[in-house]
């Protein structure tokens, strides 16, 4: 029955950092984009009536949209890759995220050098 939550808490983790990020980055880029001066006649017009307006709103939230995804991907990709070290390998390997973290950075660190020198030395 233990290992049927193997993973679960960096699951949550990465739930809460997702939600987080989706919900700043998504309304403040709207707002900066109706609102800023460096991007002048890219918002919502005042009339109501106006055609352009709706053009100018799904310009307005698919640019937001976009700005949102690379902002959940990047702060998401950690997390992610943690969780799949940590349900791919036996229960009891890792303490928690930050201890397969550690252990991600000095096995790759360590692979990485000795592929470098292994170059290095061909040339």
């Amino acid at each position: 029955m233990r290992n049927l939550y193997h993973g679960v808490m960096t699951t949550i983790t990465r739930a809460a950092v997702l939600g987080a990020t989706k919900m700043a980055t998504y309304d403040q880029c709207k707002v900066e984009l109706k609102e800023g001066s460096w991007t002048r006649g890219f918002g919502w017009t005042e009339s109501r009536d106006d055609p352009e307006r709706w053009t100018e709103r799904y310009k307005v939230q698919f640019a937001a949209s976009i700005v949102t995804g690379l902002a959940v991907t990047m702060t998401t990709s950690p997390v992610t890759n943690a969780r799949t070290h940590i349900m791919c390998n036996p229960p009891g390997k890792f303490r928690g995220t930050l201890h397969c973290w550690s252990d991600i950075i000095r096995t790759q660190v360590r692979r990485h050098q000795a592929v470098h020198q292994q170059r290095l030395w061909i040339r």
